[in-house]
């Protein structure tokens, strides 16, 4: 498998900012930027739209549970989307299967998982050999220290996440720029956008959600 990450330079927030300016034009620029950094985490975590396609995940070291994943700057990893050893699929896990497993139980059937803070792969139960090397596809979404947003998300969805932030600020009560009137038309632009990109990426999960029965 040959690893590829979706890069090509970084924009700046401050290019961000003027387009989220003309949909809010009262707003200082500190909470514009505030709102697109909320904006565009949503924006992938939901979407998928940044994605790395065959990479090598990690390779197995005997009992233990966490890996690094190394995403690309800026980033963090939202969920394994595709996980292989070899030819053998790895199941992705979900949320309350890592309850299944003592805390020291090891094992060759385990599950991949990512981390709270999207920084590190989690195999549950903890692999009982090393050496094993799993590979995969990942979504990211932007880390909290981002320091700008991948250039081609700038150029093919700036709108979108301008809207996204609009209609976080448009909703604050008792603001110069407030306004809930365009809160309907923003919102439903950044969602449309969303929805059209988690298309392209596919199948939102390759496993049902755990129920818990009442």
């Amino acid at each position: 498998m040959t690893d590829t990450v979706v890069t090509s330079g970084v924009t700046p927030w401050a290019q961000m900012i003027p387009e989220a300016l003309a949909l809010v034009p009262e707003c200082p620029n500190p909470i514009i930027r505030d709102a697109l950094h909320k904006a565009m985490r949503e924006f992938f975590s939901t979407s998928r739209a940044w994605r790395g396609k065959q990479l090598t995940l990690l390779t197995t070291v005997a009992s233990q549970e966490s890996y690094d994943a190394n995403p690309p700057a800026n980033a963090e990893v939202a969920q394994v989307m595709s996980c292989y050893r070899g030819t053998e699929e790895i199941e992705c896990e979900v949320p309350g299967e890592e309850d299944d497993f003592y805390p020291a139980e090891t094992g060759s059937d385990y599950r991949i998982s990512v981390s709270d803070d999207g920084l590190y792969y989690e195999l549950h139960p903890a692999p009982a050999s090393a050496g094993e090397v799993l590979k995969g596809s990942v979504a990211y979404t932007l880390a909290e220290n981002a320091t700008g947003v991948p250039t081609w998300v700038y150029r093919e969805h700036r709108y979108a996440i301008a809207c996204g932030a609009a209609a976080h600020l448009v909703a604050q009560p008792g603001k110069p720029w407030t306004d809930r009137e365009a809160y309907k038309a923003h919102r439903d632009t950044f969602e449309a956008a969303i929805r059209d990109a988690s298309n392209a990426a596919g199948p939102v999960r390759r496993r049902p959600l755990r129920v818990t029965p009442y």
